[in-house]
């Protein structure tokens, strides 16, 4: 075993947790670090009265961004919230953003329940109300038509720039049920979507934000009896949610599953799952209006190929997340799909010049070696410059709970602390671009499929939403 393989072993074995979120706050009645922000809590129905067990406080200053869990301790809803706040010293002339999450216990029962609201200030407001801010609280969407989309995997889930809510299509039920349902998240609650039409049933598909036109794009994945090569536009029409055919199978790149794909001069997709088992690895460019093949296969799949490959080598199950540099794959099972073995890529791959090099990256197995995975956007903050989240999948060892961020300054991999969603493999994965936080949803786990919804933040770190 080579001192890079064990040395990456050793640290998730040891957890030499290098990423650790602030503890649990304690809600006091005065601010000890002026200048405070003083909470004004107050219920959409104003007859209800209730105690909070927990306060989970975002404050966005521009684009600046703290989040502070505290313990409710009694703190009464309507009622007076006082926390110390350091950076409000440097508001000025900048717009803030006040969000509130809380849990609180109803009557005798005790029942657990989600409350939650948001107040935004321009420069001019947040000076007028010197800090002290009204923020009015609603239960969240609990009954149809916004409950939850259900235990499901292969789903996949993005930022919507136009709604700022997360946006959720598709993937397998536990019975093997393909779906083709559409859901949002808005930070605090599921909303069922009803658009005219969508895409047909399937699951392993891929969702992303197509940024030459600011929408989200759907391609690919299957259902019980064929692949899919279609290509789908979500956007929102007057409050109604739509969805869109731009580019049926043949006009663009041949049906698959399983590929990678990233924002990047509108989209950029590698690889994935053919027809027959093939393993894929072209590399495709939509550029708002169609695609184009910007690199053609390589050779078939070797079992054994050359010592350093040029380009990514075929494989299904990576993910793609686009930095500074541009779009940086990482991970994937490798073909050809009928080796007895799983077989993974040590290296993380840079898109750039329309050619795949090498990144500068260090490679620690233990972190790339996956499939089925997560490599998104880090919430800011997780590290001291561009960073991304890698999370979950499966491995030759099983299914994956760990998870890690990569200091794009520094090209090094920090374990995260604490627990997290537990082991699982083909969950939606997304980062909330506005509330910022990466959102976990469902997967497969030793368990089977379940409906299980996580939020990690660099503040407070994973914890289950409900």
């Amino acid at each position: 075993m080579s001192f890079q393989r064990l040395l990456g072993l050793l640290m998730m074995a040891l957890g030499l947790w290098a990423c650790t979120p602030t503890e649990v706050a304690k809600v006091e009645p005065s601010c000890s670090e002026p200048p405070c922000l003083q909470l004004r809590l107050r219920l959409a129905e104003p007859d209800q009265a209730w105690v909070a067990d927990e306060v989970e406080l975002q404050l966005q200053l521009g684009q600046q961004s703290r989040r502070q869990r505290l313990r409710g301790d009694g703190l009464a809803v309507p009622g007076l919230l006082t926390v110390s706040a350091p950076e409000l010293a440097y508001a000025n002339g900048q717009s803030v953003a006040v969000r509130v999450r809380a849990r609180a216990s109803l009557g005798p029962t005790g029942e657990a329940a989600d409350f939650g609201g948001e107040t935004v200030l321009s420069p001019a407001q947040w000076q007028q109300a010197q800090g002290s801010v009204e923020v009015g609280l609603q239960r969240a969407c609990v009954s149809a038509p916004c409950a939850t989309p259900g235990a499901r995997r292969g789903a996949a889930m993005a930022y919507d720039v136009e709604s700022a809510r997360l946006l959720l299509f598709g993937g397998q039920r536990d019975d093997g049920t393909v779906l083709a349902d559409t859901w949002s998240w808005d930070g605090l609650g599921w909303h069922a979507e009803t658009p005219p039409q969508s895409p047909p049933a399937r699951t392993g598909h891929v969702l992303t934000l197509d940024t030459q036109t600011g929408k989200l794009l759907l391609f690919g994945g299957r259902d019980e009896r064929q692949l899919f090569g279609d290509t789908w536009q979500y956007q929102r029409v007057m409050g109604q949610a739509r969805w869109r055919l731009l580019a049926s199978a043949g006009e663009g790149p041949r049906p698959r599953q399983r590929a990678a794909a990233s924002s990047s001069q509108g989209v950029l997709l590698f690889g994935g799952l053919g027809g027959g088992d093939a393993v894929l690895s072209d590399t495709w460019q939509w550029n708002g209006g169609r695609w184009q093949q910007v690199l053609a296969p390589t050779d078939a799949c070797a079992a054994l190929p050359e010592a350093e490959p040029a380009r990514p080598r075929c494989r299904g199950g990576a993910a793609m997340w686009t930095g500074p540099q541009g779009p940086l794959l990482l991970g994937g099972r490798l073909g050809p799909a009928q080796a007895t073995r799983p077989e993974f890529d040590d290296r993380v791959w840079l898109y750039a010049g329309k050619q795949w090099q090498v990144a500068p990256i260090y490679r620690p197995p233990a972190v790339l070696e996956r499939s089925g995975h997560a490599f998104l956007q880090a919430p800011l903050g997780a590290a001291s410059g561009p960073a991304a989240l890698v999370t979950l999948g499966e491995s030759s060892v099983g299914l994956r709970a760990d998870s890690y961020v990569l200091d794009l300054s520094s090209g090094q991999f920090a374990p995260l602390l604490g627990v997290g969603p537990g082991a699982r493999t083909d969950a939606a994965v997304a980062y909330d671009a506005l509330r910022d936080e990466v959102i976990v949803y469902g997967g497969a786990t030793p368990s089977g499929i379940n409906d299980r919804l996580f939020s990690y933040t660099s503040d407070v770190g994973w914890r289950e939403l409900h």
